[in-house]
């Protein structure tokens, strides 16, 4: 992240780790591959990520934060 990390998770499948910042991105991140471990990243709110939940089986992510916008 290139700003400062706030929660970070891992799915129930241990396969996955999503992880937030203060700008309100989401990165998520492959732990079975020694390379190329950032899968996605993803522009959520304009302000900082607080939590991450992920579903039961590990294709959905909610997030919440602080932020002004919808």
């Amino acid at each position: 992240h290139a700003t400062l990390t706030t929660v970070a998770k891992y799915s129930p499948t241990s396969f996955y780790i999503a992880s937030g910042d203060q700008s309100g991105k989401i990165r998520i991140w492959d732990t079975t591959q020694s390379t190329h471990i950032l899968k996605s990243e993803y522009p959520v709110i304009g302000g900082p990520i607080r939590d991450i939940s992920w579903d039961s089986e590990s294709k959905r992510i909610a997030a919440v934060g602080e932020a002004r916008e919808k």
